[in-house]
């Protein structure tokens, strides 16, 4: 709880998701590293930022048997 603020009316309460598997998550990483090698400008800034947010998913990922939290995973492709 934080002082004088109560709970935030609900929104400081976990959330459940299921989580994708590590494994995807690591192969995924290693496309995106791949397509690194050969972008410029703005699509290289790009994939740097999704390579940084991949990272902390499977960083996330490797948590969450000590967490024992869900994801949801949603495939944009």
């Amino acid at each position: 709880m934080v002082m004088g603020f109560g709970n935030l009316f609900g929104l400081l309460k976990e959330q459940d998701y299921d989580l994708p598997d590590p494994n995807v998550v690591q192969k995924r990483l290693h496309e995106l590293e791949k397509q690194m090698l050969t972008a410029t400008g703005s699509e290289y800034t790009r994939l740097v930022y999704t390579v940084a947010n991949t990272m902390q998913l499977l960083r996330i990922c490797r948590s969450a048997k000590k967490n024992g939290g869900k994801w949801v995973w949603v495939d944009v492709d």
